[in-house]
């Protein structure tokens, strides 16, 4: 019995410990390629308004 429950555990969380270390290992591999550095703490300048006329079909 004990075997069966083992057997059963272990078909229902294979697959999800593999999505993991597949989610984890993008994680590092993306990680590696960002560019170096810090971002800026400065907030960037407010986008001017777009007035209704540039909104409007041609």
């Amino acid at each position: 019995m004990q075997d069966a429950v083992a057997v059963i555990y272990h078909d229902t969380f294979a697959p999800v410990f593999l999505g993991l270390a597949l989610v984890y290992a993008c994680g590092i591999v993306f990680a590696l390629l960002l560019p170096g550095g810090r971002l800026s703490d400065d907030a960037p300048a407010p986008l001017a308004a777009v007035s209704d006329v540039d909104r409007q079909p041609a």
